[in-house]
């Protein structure tokens, strides 16, 4: 399938298209070219930053550091980050490799400063790798890209640096680990799940009642991230018993006396405005308020740690913890106090 190290003319086997002759002959000449003078600073510095990603120990370790310092919104980024990391390394060093059978690149030019790594050239895992877990985990917690973009990026160029990888090798392996940072969630729900069933809630902190009251806004989200809203709440088994734009709050009181309002969950489906629309509208009545980041910022969610995954989101309405926060007043002469949390 690569021209590899042979001549052009000599036949591999496996017939060679003149694009990928084409691609594979400017990828070489790139090679060359970035790495035909010796850098000994340079060298010496990528080299050992190449190796810390051996077997991914560097991300593994950024992953605890992560668990550690950043609540419970590291937790979740360092456990889909590491997510991201196996499923990028199981698609990338089983088959990818093997089906590519790309060599490395030679010994023509300056020494590589790390092992050769035995396995085929393309595409890259430690580039994979990189980017899964920075895509991952910038998905959950984006404080972090500060530190993985940077490193990441780093140690994707470290692999043609010290000549174990083609150019090519780098960004290809780096396009597959951020498709696959973007695919982890799945991984991570599941994960989650089954941390569920290990941890349960206390009684006194899950909700009682599985019955909702949707307010949404127009502007938030738009109708099809809205269906998956609440297609995500059928799964978890809760019920919308009453739906409710935010313009129409006015209705919810006799909404919630008919109802009974200790039996129910007010969701502001929406952003920042949604929250602190509903917060004010149920001030003063036993209701729950529960929060589904539609919004752009969301800064309230975030602040409390709401994950911003619709699924996940979903599954903390669903068995809580409930959280108590204290609410604002904002009074002026003449007109009803309004209340927010933002």
């Amino acid at each position: 399938m690569w021209l590899g190290d042979k001549p052009r003319g000599q036949d591999l086997g496996l017939p060679v298209s003149g694009l990928l002759a084409a691609i594979d002959a400017f990828d070489r000449r790139l090679f060359e070219r970035l790495t035909r003078r010796e850098q000994r600073v340079a060298d010496k510095l990528l080299s050992r930053l190449s190796n810390s990603a051996n077997r991914s120990l560097l991300w593994l370790c950024l992953a605890v550091a992560m668990a550690l310092l950043r609540g419970t919104r590291g937790r979740r980024a360092a456990l889909r980050g590491v997510i991201a990391i196996a499923l990028t390394s199981t698609l990338v060093n089983l088959p990818l490799k093997y089906l590519a059978r790309r060599p490395r690149p030679g010994g023509r030019g300056r020494p590589t400063r790390v092992g050769m790594p035995g396995s085929f050239s393309f595409p890259s895992g430690h580039s994979a790798s990189a980017l899964a877990f920075t895509t991952a985990a910038a998905l959950e917690d984006p404080a972090t890209l500060a530190v993985t973009a940077p490193l990441a990026s780093a140690v994707a160029y470290s692999r043609v640096h010290v000549r174990v990888h083609y150019p090519l090798d780098v960004v290809a392996g780096a396009a597959i680990g951020f498709g696959m940072g973007v695919v982890s969630r799945s991984g991570r729900d599941a994960a989650q799940r089954w941390w569920d069933q290990l941890t349960p809630i206390p009684a006194e902190l899950r909700p009682s009642t599985d019955r909702l009251v949707l307010v949404s806004s127009p502007r938030a989200g738009g109708a099809g991230k809205m269906q998956r809203a609440r297609n995500a709440i059928a799964r978890h088994g809760l019920g919308v018993a009453a739906s409710l734009q935010v313009d129409q709050l006015d209705r919810l009181p006799r909404l919630l006396e008919k109802m009974g309002s200790s039996q129910v969950v007010v969701v502001a489906a929406g952003g920042d405005g949604t929250v602190g629309a509903v917060a004010d509208a149920i001030y003063g009545t036993d209701a729950l308020m529960g929060i589904l980041p539609l919004g752009t910022s969301n800064d309230f969610a975030r602040s409390l740690e709401i994950p911003m995954g619709l699924e996940s989101a979903v599954r903390l309405l669903a068995r809580g913890p409930i959280r108590q926060v204290h609410l604002g007043r904002l009074s002026a002469d003449g007109r009803r106090p309004r209340h927010f949390v933002h």
